[in-house]
């Protein structure tokens, strides 16, 4: 089983709405190292772009596009120019990128065609690509940069949108810069771990 840490799997179980009534888990029966059965993780495209779309609408319905709204005593938009990422901010709901063709291999045996699409068709055709839940993705972004309830996001949260290729101690490989490079190749590396288990903890 993929060992993920506690607030993913807990964003996964409000964020999706996966269950109607929750109760709390006891201490004895708790599993530190099944939080999500390998079955549910690697699940490919368990959610439509239509779904995912839906999802991210309902979670920003409005995106303070132009930093209008107040922050520490000015603007987001004054405050955001300071420390160089002037508006507009582009919520993930309203993202689109070009996307450079992948072609299948190893670990993501599916290819991925080339085109301007929005983040949910990126978030689905990796899902498919590479065999992982799309829950599992967004649950990813929202951990790694708050993408998915984010209102203002800045251009740095989505280009490590991720956090693959982004180490605590340095700037993010430019290799894996941007959304979807970001979002693939983390799908792609949780094939790795469960392909080649003897490389990783």
């Amino acid at each position: 089983t993929l060992l993920l840490v506690i607030l993913p799997a807990l964003i996964i179980v409000g964020m999706m709405g996966l269950t109607r009534h929750t109760s709390a888990l006891s201490g004895s029966t708790f599993q530190p190292g099944r939080i999500i059965d390998d079955g549910l993780f690697y699940r490919s495209g368990d959610m439509s772009v239509t779904e995912i779309q839906n999802f991210l609408n309902a979670k920003v319905p409005v995106c303070d596009t132009a930093g209008t709204k107040p922050y520490a005593g000015t603007t987001r938009a004054a405050y955001s120019i300071s420390r160089g990422y002037p508006p507009p901010f582009i919520c993930l709901k309203d993202y689109t990128a070009s996307v450079s063709a992948m072609a299948a291999d190893t670990y993501c045996t599916g290819g991925i065609s080339a085109g301007l699409k929005t983040s949910a068709q990126i978030i689905r055709e990796v899902s498919v690509a590479c065999n992982i839940s799309s829950k599992v993705l967004l649950v990813l972004l929202q951990k790694e940069q708050i993408l998915v309830t984010d209102d203002w996001p800045w251009p740095n949260q989505t280009n490590a949108a991720t956090g693959y290729g982004c180490p605590d101690t340095s700037s993010c490989d430019p290799s894996f810069v941007g959304f979807f490079n970001q979002v693939y190749y983390a799908a792609r590396q949780y094939q790795r771990y469960d392909k080649q288990p003897q490389l990783f903890n």
